[in-house]
């Protein structure tokens, strides 16, 4: 039978197998968005908002930059 703890218990597996094996890709804006949510809505310092990106969110990203410019030869 499937139980909201299994179904959870697979969701969160599916996902660390998938960060494991891939690497996830976020934009710039993004991370200002996290920013100014952050901030404005929740009225979380900044240092605490950079801190979470530092620790939980670069080690499994790339940041790609506003304007990539992608050259097809």
């Amino acid at each position: 039978m499937n139980t909201p703890g299994k179904e959870y218990e697979k969701f969160v597996s599916y996902y660390e197998d998938q960060l494991r094996v891939n690497r996830l890709y976020i934009n710039t804006i993004v991370l200002d968005e996290l920013l100014y949510v952050c901030r404005s809505k929740y009225n979380i310092p900044y240092e605490n908002t950079f801190e979470f990106v530092e620790t939980m969110v670069l080690l499994f990203s790339n940041i790609i930059p506003l304007f990539l410019k992608i050259i097809f030869s």
